[in-house]
């Protein structure tokens, strides 16, 4: 995720690899499940003799039960932190931030959607700036990690603009229309799902996971506008 003022980690042309030293595609991926049952029983009697039972049972696969948690409620759909850019209230920014979801598995792959998320500032929307999106249609298969030992899996992931999705000026995504993205992802308690760079091992965002679905998102702060 180099090159580009404006995009850190998130955007790396298909054929310039975002992280160096990366491992290819050995496929390996560990899955976790674990379940726990609880049942409880009790019984009262008064003086009409009458007696109550209930049982209870849950299971745990390792997400955070039936629905993906939706990582986006933890956004901050503002420019509060962004109205002086470089100690000046005039330089033209916006706060940004990086979404991805992704449906499938190891075995079969992945689909899902990334977008790019910018809030502008106030002086960027003295001259017209409006907050914006740019979309990404993505396919992905399984992968190394790479560097990330932690992690339980690799994911090697094909964005590609949608056009239709994206209401973003040209010029802020202009070079990215494609990319090879590769990611690392290492899956906790409670359905957290922590997602790194494969060439440094570096986390770099967090989000949520059930069976067959996870999600994320990664802050990257203030940007100069670039369109």
């Amino acid at each position: 995720m180099r090159a580009l003022l404006l995009f850190l980690f998130a955007c790396t042309p298909a054929d310039e690899p975002k992280d160096t030293g990366q491992a290819d595609a050995d496929s390996d991926v560990d899955a976790d499940s674990d379940s726990d049952a609880d049942s409880d029983s009790d019984s009262d009697s008064d003086s009409d003799s009458d007696s109550d039972a209930d049982t209870d049972t849950a299971t745990d696969t390792g997400g955070s039960g039936d629905e993906l948690r939706d990582v986006l409620e933890e956004m901050d759909a503002s420019a509060d932190d962004c109205q002086e850019m470089g100690g000046s209230p005039d330089v033209q920014g916006a706060k940004l931030y990086y979404w991805g979801e992704f449906s499938g598995s190891d075995a079969s792959g992945w689909t899902g959607e990334e977008r790019w998320y910018l809030f502008v500032n106030d002086a960027w929307a003295a001259e017209g700036g409006k907050d914006c999106v740019v979309s990404y249609t993505v396919t992905a298969d399984a992968g190394s990690a790479g560097a990330c030992s932690s992690c339980d899996f690799g994911m090697v992931v094909d964005a590609t603009l949608s056009a239709s999705a994206t209401d973003c000026p040209e010029g802020v995504y202009r070079g990215y229309e494609t990319m090879r993205e590769t990611y690392g992802v290492a899956l906790g308690g409670g359905g957290v799902a922590t997602w790194h760079f494969t060439g440094s091992g570096d986390a770099f965002a967090s989000g949520y996971y059930i069976t067959e679905a996870m999600n994320y998102l990664a802050e990257y702060g203030c940007t100069v506008r670039t369109d």
